[in-house]
């Protein structure tokens, strides 16, 4: 945790703000007063026993055998599904178990600041990890409702749930925390109420903030009942487990007063909790494994955060010595320890110490850690399309979205079920290299004669290794690789043939777990179709069709199903067998019978920047021995549309399928006919490799935009047409007085048929597809309206000139790329709470020019809030993975005004408009002052300077005010000068209705001490002097008065600091009145040191009941 942080803010958005924590702390003065009070308000009860809910429940344990899940939790591999909603977890939680995670990890789901900026990740990721309360849901995550329905399913699929929680501190943004938190005495106040200091000194390490966040003050009963009720809840919505962030920096119990928070939320009902520990000289991490453990039933542990950077150097240097990774690097016994190839904390790093690491290094780190018999390893699903030679944040996935899908990389996966396989049979493990230090193999052995409980991993970083004399503890037999389906044999403990291929992962086991199937054409154009039944490890196996047949089969058993049904009908076969221990295993397979005469069509428009347009067809089959293909690549040339095509739309072209590559299982790839050049959609993945084709089964239409286009299904059935007729003739309309638009109808016979509109010339009236027709500048066009093979046209004359609409004063205009079909402007300022913008990344569709621009310019235009026109930045996009700046560049200046784009460079140009310029911004600098604050001790002056934007604005003149002189005062000039009362005081400059503030905070005022003279109406024998100095807060005392001469008595207050003070006083005991004087600062410089003045007449001395203000 002491490392989360997010780069400088220049290596992404040009931000001013880059520590993820600096949100606008507005923490009120009052909040830290106190001490903390231990509360005795009662724990919630802990309902849930995740263990016996899952573990030890029957229908779960069904499930997770299905799956081949290991048992427990810290033997199984965990999905840290990073950023990724409830929702979006949910959704993929079946793909997840036959992946073979036995967990998934969430991030934080309680209350949490708002981030501001939308979904997107750059200077927004971090928010999960400020929370404002204790209770579940959140922004980025979803709703507790969402939390409980993820549970309940991933149960389903024998999958359990670890949820992040932030036990250690709040945001640092006090307004942001809800009331119930806001208590001084649930915070810690040690290093000044500020930063860690040094990170070698556990009290400070444990009781300090990190970065400015609240340090909750984990001795408070108070503080761990209401986090102890939070996880109680989260378990019983179904969370499984926990991971505490941040848990190094809360204290242990034989630490500190013997706090006994962690006995309390960890006493929760969860099976498997782990903290966040990183590793340093002071971090305990065997005590804390040892906590943690104690305190669950699965399991539980620290972060061996050590080993994950040896592992990562290993993979940059190819040096995968089986002695050095054989060793955790860690104090705490290794069943305790949670491991990873890389974290979100080491990934999201301004160093990019990870980030900078291809996903194929950590792919194949993935099967050092995921294939070892210890620990549980912790694979970290970065963002879609980032790190490695991409952006840290490619921004091509949002929060909330599923990452990149290495997470289901079939080596990772054959991983996972080697991992679960081995642990369940609890098979132990040795580590060699294989041939060079590149190539490393894990070996889990049981040595029982039986290979079928044997494996072995093999991590080949580099050239294909020969495997043949090998030395070898597995069992003599064959063992196949699950990911590429090569063999080795092994026998007398030497491997007798086979090889690691380069660069991959081989994971040579037997896979034990039942599972039965079915497999075939998803459609079919023939009276039947050929279905093939599978089965592996189980017996008893039947199968059933929705056509009324049934009966046993053994694997590789076919049968013919679709006689009996129609065509659009389906057809369904259900299978099902038994496994080691007696439960069922099934399977379902669908199918449709399809029309003989239906053809599978792709329509789609060519893009822009593309000379032509060309389909590569394939069938996508990975059993397949051969590539079916429409042609090698790139394909067959796509034809024009024909006005005759009663499917297709204007400007497209159409490729008809091939009728032996019609099905299912056909894909499409667009692109533009040049075989060695990467214009194609879809486009390849960051890491250079082949996208998917479009899956076309039937009639499809791609909208021809390579960043975010659309690919939908057309129906495509025709309607005869006899006639089109509209409902207008031909007209004149002149636009010198405006511009008038007309709506035109069209009758079709039949009626009801679909009709399209087109004007001749666009750039004299443009139609709309409703038919409503808007005249753009004099001349002659001819709009058309089409439905079928049949057309009507009438004849629109356009005169005069119209008049040019005004152009607000903050306008931002732009040039379109060419290889763009659309252009967004994404407007903001600021950074984290004080961030604004004009909407939710990629920003708001800016609009086309039209002939009565005011500017006269061409192109497009956004106008933008008054708001967002001072200090912001402008980023354009396409609305997909096209922008410039580029990724984590700054945007480009804006300061308000009327500016143009030109579509390529890295500035905007003043546009030159007859309009009266407005002041759009001010703003204010000088020697020290930094971020709107300057600090000046008693008596310094500084000059300040304000900048009134745009430098053509009509008003100019600045006009100075302090909000408070006696703090500071300031002149005509921008001369700022600290008086001598401490405080602060806001320096406002004001230009053409628009200002600027700096606060300026005053210190080091010096002492200044007055002495009061007071007379009392009747001889006394004592006087006690009591005041109040109005500061804030506000400091009191008293003190006897000296007997002067003449019934006058003195006293002296040490210090006024410039501050009002009031006065009482007490004779013989007795007070002389409820009444409080006052006296403000500034009476008397003799008074103010204590000297007795030569005429006391010319000080301010007090009788009884007088009420006087001392000046």
């Amino acid at each position: 945790m002491k490392h989360r942080k997010p780069a400088p803010a220049w290596h992404r958005l040009g931000l001013k703000i880059s520590k993820k924590v600096v949100v606008g702390i507005t923490a009120a003065a009052t909040a830290f007063g106190g001490l903390a009070i231990a509360s005795t308000a009662a724990q919630a009860s802990t309902d849930r026993d995740s263990y016996a809910d899952t573990v030890e429940n029957t229908t779960f344990e069904q499930a997770r055998k299905h799956y081949g899940l290991a048992q427990q939790m810290s033997e199984g591999a965990t999905l840290h599904a990073w950023e990724w909603s409830f929702k979006t977890i949910e959704e993929n939680i079946p793909a997840i178990a036959e992946a073979g995670y036995t967990s998934v990890q969430t991030e934080p789901i309680s209350a949490i600041h708002n981030g501001g900026k939308g979904m997107i990740f750059t200077e927004n990721w971090y928010y999960v990890y400020q929370p404002t309360d204790t209770t579940i849901g959140n922004w980025v995550m979803g709703t507790e409702d969402d939390l409980k329905s993820l549970c309940n399913t991933a149960h389903k699929y024998g999958v359990r749930i670890i949820v992040d929680v932030v036990a250690n501190h709040m945001t640092a943004t006090w307004g942001a925390i809800a009331d119930r938190w806001k208590k001084s005495e649930y915070y810690h106040h040690d290093c000044n109420d500020g930063d860690v200091q040094d990170w070698n000194n556990r009290y400070q390490v444990t009781h300090c903030k990190l970065l400015g966040l609240y340090d909750i003050n984990t001795e408070n009963t108070e503080t761990a009942n209401m986090m102890h009720d939070f996880l109680v809840q989260a378990v019983n919505d179904g969370v499984d487990g926990f991971r505490f962030d941040a848990a190094k920096h809360i204290e242990l119990p034989d630490e500190y007063n013997g706090s006994q928070y962690w006995n309390i939320i960890l006493n929760n009902g969860a099976q498997f909790q782990y903290g966040e520990v990183l590793q340093d000289s002071i971090s305990r991490d065997s005590d804390y494994a040892k906590l943690f453990s104690s305190h669950s039933k699965n399991g539980g542990g620290v972060t061996a955060s050590a080993y994950g950077q040896k592992l990562r150097g290993a993979l940059n240097s190819k040096n995968l010595n089986a002695s050095d990774l054989s060793d955790w690097s860690n104090s705490a016994s290794p069943s305790n320890l949670v491991s990873w190839v890389e974290s979100h904390d080491n990934y999201s790093n301004s160093d990019r110490e990870s980030t900078g690491m291809s996903e194929w290094q950590m792919t194949m780190g993935w099967g050092v850690i995921g294939s070892r018999s210890q620990t549980m390893p912790l694979y970290f699903d970065r963002p879609v399309g980032s790190g490695g030679d991409q952006p840290q944040f490619a921004e091509k996935s949002k929060l909330g979205d599923a990452g990149s899908p290495s997470w289901k990389d079939p080596q990772v996966v054959a991983v996972n079920h080697f991992r679960n396989t081995m642990n369940n049979n609890k098979a132990a493990e040795y580590m060699r290299n294989c041939g060079a230090n590149s190539c490393l193999m894990v070996e889990r052995y049981i040595k029982d004669g039986n290979s079928k409980n044997d494996g072995v991993t093999i991590t080949n970083m580099g050239d294909t290794q020969n495997l043949a004399g090998t030395t070898t503890t597995l069992d003599d037999g064959s063992y196949t690789d699950q990911v590429s389906g090569g063999k080795i044999t092994v026998s007398g403990g030497k491997i007798t043939s086979g090889s690691a291929p380069a660069g991959k992962i081989s994971v040579f086991f037997t896979d034990n777990s039942a599972s039965v199937s079915a497999s075939g054409s998803k459609s079919f154009k023939t009276n039947t179709t050929t279905v093939t039944l599978n089965a592996s490890n189980a017996t008893n196996t039947t199968y059933t069709t929705s056509e009324g047949k049934s009966g046993s089969y053994k694997d590789g058993d076919t049968i013919t199903v679709g006689a009996s049904t129609a065509v659009g009908g389906t057809v369904t076969v259900k299978v099902q067998g038994k496994d080691a221990d007696g439960q069922t295993v099934s399977g379902e397979f669908t199918c449709t019978k399809k029309d003989p005469n239906a053809t599978s069509t792709a329509y789609a428009k060519k893009p822009n920047a593309w000379s032509n347009l060309y389909a590569y067809v394939y069938v996508d089959d990975p059993d397949a021995t051969t590539l079916q293909e429409n042609a090698k690549w790139p394909g067959e040339p796509m034809t024009k549309v024909a006005a005759s095509d009663t499917c297709g739309q204007d400007g497209e072209y159409k490729y008809e399928i091939p009728d032996d590559l019609v099905g299912d299982n056909a894909r499409i790839i667009f692109n533009d006919g040049n075989a060695t050049n990467t214009k194609k959609y879809p486009a390849d993945t960051t890491d250079g490799e082949d996208a998917a084709g479009l899956s076309i089964d039937g009639n499809y239409a791609w909208n021809g935009n390579t960043s975010s286009g659309t690919w939908e299904a057309r129906n495509c059935v025709v309607t005869p047409v006899t006639s089109v007729k509209i409902n207008e003739g031909n007209y004149t309309t002149d636009i010198s007085d405006g511009v008038t638009t007309k709506q035109l109808t069209a009758t079709t016979d039949p009626a009801g048929v679909a009709v399209s509109w087109k004007s001749s010339d666009t750039s004299v009236a443009t139609v709309a597809s409703d038919g409503t027709v808007t005249p753009v500048s004099a001349g002659t066009a001819t709009i058309t309206a089409k439905a079928g093979d049949k057309s009507a046209s009438i004849k629109v004359t356009v005169t005069g000139q119209p008049p040019l609409d005004p152009v607000k004063t903050n306008t931002i205009y732009a040039t379109k790329p060419s290889s763009w079909d659309k252009v967004y402007a994404y407007v903001y300022t600021g950074d984290g709470a004080t961030a604004a913008s004009n909407a939710k990344w990629p920003g708001v569709e800016m609009t086309a020019t039209t002939a009565t621009d005011g500017c006269k310019q061409s192109g497009y235009k956004y106008e933008v809030p008054d708001s967002l026109a001072k200090d912001a930045k402008v980023i354009f996009t396409d609305g997909g993975s096209q922008q410039y700046p580029g990724s984590r560049q700054p945007g480009l200046d804006y300061n308000g005004g009327i500016v143009k784009w030109d579509g390529s460079s890295a500035t905007l140009a003043a546009v030159e408009c007859e309009t009266t310029i407005p002041v759009t911004s001010v703003s204010i600098s000088g020697d020290g002052v930094s971020g709107g604050k300057l600090s000046l001790k008693s008596g310094a002056s500084a000059q300040l300077t304000a900048t009134v934007k745009p430098d053509n604005a009509t008003d100019r003149k600045v006009t100075w005010t302090s909000s408070d002189s006696s703090v500071a005062n300031v002149m005509g000039t921008g001369v700022v000068t600290a008086g001598r009362k401490a405080g602060r005081a806001t320096i406002k400059a004001t230009a053409g209705g628009k200002s600027a503030s700096v606060t300026v905070t005053v210190t080091d005022v010096p002492k200044q001490p007055m002495t009061v003279w007071y007379k009392p109406s009747k001889t006394v024998k004592q006087v006690t002097a009591y005041w109040r100095v109005y500061t804030s807060p506000n400091s009191t005392g008293n003190a006897k008065m000296v007997q002067a001469c003449d019934g006058w008595w003195k006293v002296t207050v040490p210090d006024t600091k410039g501050a009002q003070t009031g006065l009482a006083f007490a004779l013989d005991g007795k007070s002389s009145g409820q009444q409080r004087r006052q006296a403000v600062r500034g009476q008397g410089r003799h008074a103010r040191r204590g000297q007795r003045p030569v005429n006391p007449g010319r000080h301010t001395k007090l009788r009884d009941n007088h009420q006087i203000i001392i000046k």
